[in-house]
């Protein structure tokens, strides 16, 4: 049977940020993408994020977070559609440096759409959301049920907690052979702090 992570943003300080000014659409729509809902039929072609310029670093990474979602690069998109045959929007974003300038490489919202109900809520550590009961607010300690988990899903969501991703070990162990950058995991069990 697989292993289970969370799937992070490095928090290591050489890699640039993502500011938190949002375009109109994103403004309006990322509650979807943060929910796993499917938003192709809708995205705009000339979305630009910006790197947050205070921020002191500069290296952009393969794997950034945005206010509620995950960034990838062309190259962690390349690997994930050859590895992962699931249910996937690759939404394409202009990346503006710190200069002002766009980065030559398309980068892209990475929105997967399934979702398991599968947490072991007796042994995670959690605070049950007031505004929306039966999602975590807070989560310290995560466990799953592996059983519940759908044996083809190489990443996915969780009912109770959507805009964070869940990668199985063997996807985790290709990306790091791969030197994909910015990337954190959270073992199952693992002490963590995620709001």
């Amino acid at each position: 049977m697989h292993d289970y992570y969370i799937l992070l943003d490095s928090l290591d300080k050489q890699y640039c940020k993502i500011s938190d000014e949002e375009p109109e659409f994103l403004n309006k729509e990322s509650w979807k993408i943060m929910r796993g809902i499917s938003v192709k039929d809708i995205y705009p072609e000339n979305i630009e994020l910006s790197m947050f310029k205070k921020h002191p670093g500069k290296v952009i990474p393969d794997l950034m977070y945005g206010i509620s979602y995950y960034l990838i690069s062309q190259k962690l998109k390349n690997i994930l559609e050859k590895e992962v045959d699931q249910k996937i929007e690759y939404l394409p974003f202009t990346l503006i440096n710190c200069k002002g300038k766009q980065e030559p490489s398309l980068y892209y919202i990475l929105n997967v759409l399934d979702i398991e109900d599968c947490v072991d809520l007796e042994n995670s550590k959690y605070r049950e959301s007031h505004i929306a009961p039966g999602t975590f607010s807070s989560l310290r300690i995560l466990n799953l049920e592996k059983e519940k988990i759908n044996p083809e899903l190489k990443i996915f969501r969780i009912k109770q907690k959507t805009r964070l991703l869940i990668i199985r070990d063997d996807l985790k162990n290709f990306l790091e052979s791969n030197n994909i950058t910015g990337l954190e995991f959270v073992e199952m069990g693992e002490k963590t702090s995620i709001f």
